[in-house]
């Protein structure tokens, strides 16, 4: 595929491959090693098919992540949740979520229960404040990031590798990230979760590190895409460390006496403080400096509970998330490390010595995930995803091996290997295309809108009634105003018999739901509007209620 010879700029002084300079600017690909007419001849045609594969894998990966992004709109609590943050930023009221796992009602400026950061809440309350509250903005925004970074990389390795490769690695990496998350972890292309803009700006970082080893320049945007990338994920503090420790080795070696390796050092901690910075002033000029503190006390102790929540001894744990590991992504830990390490021997081979380091640090990245998922995390599957995907682009590595033939074998093998393990997933996005389901809303999204309309015209004074948050976050992104929820536990007793409106989406009371909300669910059954899985159901009225229906409403139900 990518891995064939690219013709252009050949120079007549015909010189083996093998004898280019890996660290000039002169691209391996260029040097075009002699060969027959009839070999020659065959050149442009490998190409041309190489670039033609490569370039319809990206723009049917593309369509497959946009369509999505316009059909299913939020897909669960967590992307809702971080959703109504972006919506409350883009009306005005600030980086503040208006529903919390953590405290009451009303708006939470900067609340520490948010999973995904500024780099794409940002971008998303952009588009909500141009095209409103709709199910598509907050994928959208991720769709568009994750786009712009992909282009950013092949841009760089452009420069070292050449365009044909280059489309080449971004076609197999794509597809092993398609491979390993298709099915229920496809939703990371499309919501606001964060672990794929943050892996791209990991490996954008990786890639700006190797690019111009020694210029100041590279090194302070290569740290910056890392810092942008933790303050998408916290988790990405993780692919910090293998990237420092190359940067310290030849300070140790040196013992200390190097002063342009402490002045690179120097402007990589600054370029990647940056962002969190800038953040944190934001942040302390918002609150005010005790509540600033009392924020971070509450994010500090946000993380503890929902990164490493595994009880049981270090083997149950390892036992566990492996188990984990190999059910969500189609791996164990063994045998994904080893095809990862012999693909990576490969590249050592075979490969040149930016290639080499470009494949060596991504692997030591990813495998910095799997180790503290497997050995320290509670095993929730979306905190594996960076490492996999981290490892998915080391994988990639193969296409820009030297012989070309040796390149093709590899990325086929390679692509083989993942899919067999997850080959009753990666039809599911294809079988939505073929039923025409792309950029054409799902019945869930027109009920959301349905649900969201009959709340909006119904007179009512206070917040409507819900469970805990995730159960009306959908709802509260797609109304047009701010708290519109209130959890049932901040309601007196009493107005259980004053025709106190319920919401609710079923998929979350279903999951878990509080007793309390059942003892209101059982007393409050009047059907207002059931339009799966949405469902509003009206409180008896001792007397005049301030809760009163649209003239001529009866109970709807949608499809």
């Amino acid at each position: 595929m990518g891995g064939t010879v690219d013709p252009v700029g050949a120079s007549s002084r015909i010189e083996p491959a093998s004898k280019v300079d890996a660290s000039s600017d002169c691209r391996a690909s260029e040097a075009v090693a002699g060969g027959t007419p009839a070999r020659s001849g065959l050149r442009p045609a490998a190409t041309a098919l190489g670039v033609g594969t490569a370039g319809t894998v990206i723009a049917s990966f593309l369509y497959l992540v946009y369509g999505y992004v316009f059909s299913n709109g939020l897909c669960c609590g967590d992307d809702a949740f971080i959703a109504v943050a972006a919506k409350n930023l883009a009306l005005g009221r600030g980086y503040a979520t208006s529903l919390s796992a953590t405290a009451g009602n009303g708006l939470h400026l900067f609340d520490p229960a948010l999973s995904t950061g500024p780099t794409l809440v940002l971008p998303a309350a952009a588009i909500i404040k141009v095209f409103g509250a709709t199910p598509w903005a907050p994928g959208l925004a991720t769709a568009l990031v994750t786009t712009a970074l992909l282009t950013m990389i092949a841009f760089v390795l452009g420069h070292w590798v050449g365009p044909v490769r280059t489309l080449g690695h971004i076609a197999v990496m794509l597809t092993l990230m398609y491979t390993v998350t298709a099915g229920s972890r496809f939703t990371n292309w499309y919501s606001l979760l964060g672990e794929v803009p943050a892996a791209m700006l990991t490996i954008l970082g990786v890639a700006l590190f190797v690019w111009r080893p020694g210029k100041r320049r590279t090194v302070a945007w290569a740290f910056l895409a890392l810092g942008l990338a933790f303050m998408t994920k916290a988790l990405a503090l993780l692919s910090v460390v293998p990237v420092t420790i190359w940067l310290l080795v030849p300070l140790a070696r040196s013992r200390g006496r190097n002063a342009r390796q402490w002045t690179d050092l120097a402007v990589g901690a600054a370029a990647f403080s940056l962002p969190f910075l800038l953040f944190e002033t934001w942040k302390l000029s918002s609150l005010g400096v005790d509540p600033y503190l009392a924020n971070w006390h509450d994010f500090i102790d946000f993380l503890l509970n929902s990164g490493s929540g595994h009880t049981g001894s270090v083997w149950d744990r390892v036992v566990t998330n492996s188990a984990v590991l190999q059910s969500e992504y189609g791996f164990g830990p063994i045998a994904l490390l080893l095809v990862i390490i012999a693909l990576a021997a490969i590249v050592h081979t075979y490969a040149d010595h930016k290639i080499r380091k470009f494949c060596w640090l991504l692997l030591t990245c990813g495998a910095t995930y799997i180790a503290w998922f497997i050995f320290s995390s509670a095993g929730n599957p979306r905190y594996a995803m960076i490492g996999v995907l981290l490892l998915a682009a080391s994988a990639a590595c193969v296409v820009v091996a030297r012989p070309p033939g040796l390149a093709i074998g590899a990325a086929v093998a390679v692509v083989a290997i993942a899919v067999v393990p997850a080959h009753s997933r990666v039809l599911v996005p294809v079988d939505a295309v073929r039923n025409g389901d792309m950029f054409r809303p799902t019945q869930r999204v027109v009920n959301l809108k349905t649900t969201a309309d009959f709340l909006t015209k119904f007179q009512h004074k206070g917040p409507f009634v819900g469970d805990w948050w995730a159960t009306v976050a959908d709802l509260e992104y797609t109304l047009p105003t701010v708290s519109n929820f209130v959890s049932v536990e901040e309601v007196r007793p009493a107005e259980i018999h004053n025709g106190r409106l319920l919401a609710r989406n079923t998929i979350w009371t279903q999951l878990a739901t509080s007793p309390l909300f059942t003892t209101w669910e059982a007393t409050c059954k009047k059907v207002l509007l059931s339009a799966p899985p949405y469902l509003v159901t009206q409180c008896p009225q001792s007397g005049t209620s301030d809760q009163q229906p649209p003239e001529g409403t009866s109970p709807l139900v949608a499809k």
